[in-house]
């Protein structure tokens, strides 16, 4: 009998620069970006053993399966910064720190006025991007149904029927200054931003699934090879 010599492709250890270097872009901790590259790994290698994260792969991120959905493509798509079709590891860590709550020093950002300003409009403007379907600079109403339709499906725990959300939703728009055209109601960006800043419970389930993809992350990362580079 034959031996295979194939095996599962191994990371190469990051370097203290490189460390650094994303501590400071998204405000994790040297350890945490570590033990994130393992997690990143864990996933990029679960079908694909690329070194990159495709949408099957990160719908396995949050759900456990590689089913795809309305809200995950979303979601991928602006993970995907620089629109190849897969995630490297820098655009993980870019999306993953938009809801980060804890700085490099592991303190929490919410104690730093300055600091928390600017992740809530880096929150607002992601999800902004995800709700703005037709690219004109309008939220529609059954944009917002649609996504949470498709949230409320992804996590069984919400007990809530299709009419129910559209009522919630009504509720929410008829106290806002939404506007009407051809394609229904609207809330400008502006009219948005104002009302998410008055109920951000209005995008917690989006930061809901960024902490569903970092639950793994504190788990030893993998035996690393210096054989092939990771794509970051």
């Amino acid at each position: 009998m034959g031996t295979s010599n194939s095996r599962k492709f191994e990371p190469p250890r990051l370097k203290n620069a490189e460390i650094n270097e994303f501590s400071r872009q998204s405000l994790f901790s040297p350890q945490l970006i570590e033990r994130l590259y393992g997690h990143y790994y864990r996933i990029a290698s679960s079908q694909n053993d690329d070194g990159v994260i495709d949408l099957n792969e990160f719908c396995l991120i949050i759900h456990k399966n590689p089913n795809r959905s309305f809200i995950l493509e979303g979601i991928f798509n602006l993970f995907d910064a620089n629109r190849d079709g897969v995630i490297n590891f820098r655009e993980f860590l870019q999306g993953l720190s938009i809801f980060n709550k804890i700085d490099s020093l592991g303190n929490n950002i919410e104690h730093s006025p300055m600091i928390t300003a600017a992740k809530t409009k880096e929150q607002i403007d992601f999800s902004i991007r995800l709700l703005d379907l037709s690219r004109r600079r309008k939220i529609y109403i059954s944009d917002i149904q649609r996504h949470l339709v498709s949230a409320v499906k992804e996590n069984p725990s919400l007990r809530l029927n299709d009419k129910a959300i559209e009522a919630i939703v009504e509720r929410t728009f008829d106290d806002e200054d939404y506007e009407k055209d051809e394609n229904g109601k609207y809330l400008t960006c502006e009219s948005y931003t104002k009302m998410v800043l008055r109920k951000p419970i209005i995008f917690k389930w989006l930061a809901a699934d960024m902490e569903r993809m970092m639950q793994d992350s504190s788990k030893k990362p993998p035996k690393r090879s210096k054989s092939r580079c990771l794509s970051v």
